[in-house]
This record gives C-alpha cells, sequence and structure tokens, in this order.
C-alpha cells in the first residue's frame, strides 16, 4: 500500500510533500529515504493527475493486492 497526502506547490513548480508516504509489503512497513519517497509520490500524483476527479487537495490511496 502506498499512501500519501498531497502537500503544495513549491516555488520551483514541484509539489512539496506536507503528509504520509508509506510502502508496506505483505504487512511490513519498507523504510524509504526522502528521495525516495519523492520519487514515489510525484510518479503517483502525476499519473493521477491526469485523471478526472483528481483535486490538488485530495487525499490519494493506492492498495495494490
Amino acid at each position: 500500500m502506498v499512501n500519501t497526502e498531497v502537500g503544495s506547490i513549491c516555488n520551483s513548480g514541484t509539489r512539496a510533500l506536507n503528509g504520509e508516504v508509506r510502502l508496506v509489503i505483505d504487512g511490513k512497513e519498507i523504510e524509504m529515504v526522502p528521495f525516495v519517497k519523492n520519487i514515489l509520490s510525484n510518479t503517483v500524483i502525476a499519473v493521477v493527475k491526469e485523471l478526472e476527479g483528481y483535486s490538488e487537495s485530495a487525499r490519494i490511496e493506492v492498495t495494490i493486492d
């Protein structure tokens, strides 16, 4: 499960992560350095923002089973 709360836009035009990014595999949370959290978050946001129903203030949850 990847869990992220959308943050705000920085001056550089990229999203500042204000929320939580978690990766859980088979019930075990995987620790990630900030760089990896940002890559994961930005990738998910880039895909989701192209979909109808997206808003910048939305909470995004992705679960893969």
